[in-house]
Parts: structure tokens; sequence; C-alpha cells
């Protein structure tokens, strides 16, 4: 199946404004949550991220899930510096 050059168009145009609403929802998510939902979320946000074209993001996902921290205020932070990593990746 081929596309017009308008289809293409409307298509790529549609894939990139969802992959910035999955990007600031992430944001958003990481940086309103409670360190006891973190883990939670991460679990869902590992694959989401690369799957959406954030590779850095993902990365950082899931080396965090791979080192949970004991101390909450460790997970808090690392999760803000996962939002940060993510936000670059969104706004070059």
């Amino acid at each position: 199946m081929s596309f017009t050059s308008g289809q293409a168009q409307g298509i790529e145009d549609f894939v990139a404004q969802r992959r910035e609403r999955v990007a600031v929802s992430a944001i958003s998510e990481l940086r309103a949550a409670t360190a006891e939902e973190l883990p939670a979320l991460l679990h869902r946000l590992a694959g989401k991220l690369d799957v959406f074209g954030f590779p850095t993001a993902g990365a950082a996902v899931r080396e965090l899930l791979g080192d949970l921290p004991d101390q909450l205020a460790e997970l808090e932070h690392r999760a803000t510096h996962i939002a940060s990593v993510l936000q670059r990746e969104v706004t070059p």
C-alpha cells in the first residue's frame, strides 16, 4: 500500500504529536510520582520510551530499574534526573 505525499505527511505529523504527548506525560508523571509509585511507573515507562524514540531516557529508566536505590530520596532524585533527560530529548 502506498500513500500520497499528503497522507504520508499526515501520518508523520500524527506520530510526532503522539511522541511529544508521550514525553510530556512521562515528564509530568516522573516529577509528580511519590517514591512508592515510582517503581511501577518506571516499569511502565521503560519500554514505552524506547518505542517512541527516546533511547537515552529509556536506557536511564532501565538502569534505574536494575539498581533501585534503598533510600526513597535517592529514587526521587534519580527519577527527576530521568525527567530532565527526557525533556532534553523532546526539546533539543
